[in-house]
């Protein structure tokens, strides 16, 4: 065989081994559960029929409107993949804004995360289904074509555990967003870093856009957070990191949003639909 015929036919099996993780077309067992170095703390695989109600609470800051039936998520779980979608019925989150979310969260409290209003709408129970400083965390999810109006998130908030006994006062209130995609250029990916009022981390945000078909294949969601900083992957790609992070603990949310200020007004396709296969939490068995 010539040196070129074994050049091409190196490329070929290097082609096959990377197209796939590069351009999202993974098999939905392709990604075993099990990685090396590392012990999983949270695996929501939806295998069942209904949310984990011991892991999620299907409302939207519940704390922060009193339109209790603005913060229902709307959801359905078929064939163990999540659909967070919003449709016609949809009502808006408060009367206080026009915005429609469906989102879930792992954890509630009143006054939780400056973002979501200054004051409490509404009294709740506090809810912890996880939180946790510091891990790898992976997602796979295949992102919405709705083309504007609106967008999707899958993002971190403290869980401000060293707030005052009637919420207020806290530090901890840093923000991650590891996926914030606007349905108008879902190729664009924006990590970010939010401080608010925490003045031990950077504000940080960097935009990048990536080729393939996000809003047609299921695609690998990752993010390693430690105490030197925070990096984000798509792929298994690496394609943004921080010098610094958060040092307390955290917990997720996962959204769909239209008519919210910095991301369009609603442009009338229905469903709007962000469909995610699993969410898992590691941590390294090094430690941190």
């Amino acid at each position: 065989m010539s040196f070129y015929d074994k050049f091409i036919s190196f490329m070929l099996v290097v082609l096959t081994v990377l197209l796939p993780c590069r351009f999202g077309y993974i098999e939905k067992d392709a990604n075993p559960i099990e990685k090396k170095g590392y012990t999983i703390v949270f695996d929501e695989e939806f295998d069942g029929n209904e949310l984990d109600s011991e892991k999620w609470l299907p409302q939207y800051f519940p704390h922060a409107t009193d339109t209790p039936e603005g913060c229902v998520a709307k959801y359905k779980i078929d064939d163990g993949i999540l659909n967070l979608y919003i449709d016609e019925s949809s009502p808006q989150y408060g009367w206080h804004t026009i915005m429609r979310a469906s989102c879930i969260q792992t954890f509630e409290k009143n006054l939780l995360h400056p973002g979501a209003g200054e004051f409490n709408r509404t009294e709740v129970e506090p809810f912890e289904g996880f939180a946790t400083k510091y891990g790898y965390f992976e997602m796979r999810a295949k992102l919405p074509d709705i083309k504007e109006g609106g967008h999707i998130a899958w993002w971190l908030i403290g869980t401000q555990d060293d707030a005052l006994p009637d919420g207020s006062g806290s530090v901890q209130t840093g923000e991650i967003d590891i996926l914030e995609n606007l349905f108008e250029s879902i190729n664009t990916f924006s990590p970010k870093v939010h401080p608010w009022t925490d003045s031990k981390i950077k504000s940080f945000r960097k935009d990048i856009e990536m080729h393939g078909n996000y809003s047609e294949a299921f695609h690998i969601y990752g993010m390693d957070w430690t105490p030197k900083g925070i990096k984000f992957y798509i792929d298994g790609h690496k394609i943004a990191e921080t010098k610094d992070s958060p040092d307390y603990r955290m917990c997720m949310f996962l959204g769909i949003y239209t008519n919210c200020d910095f991301s369009g007004m609603d442009n009338g396709v229905y469903p709007k639909e962000f469909l995610i296969d699993y969410v898992r939490v590691y941590k390294s068995n090094k430690g941190y």
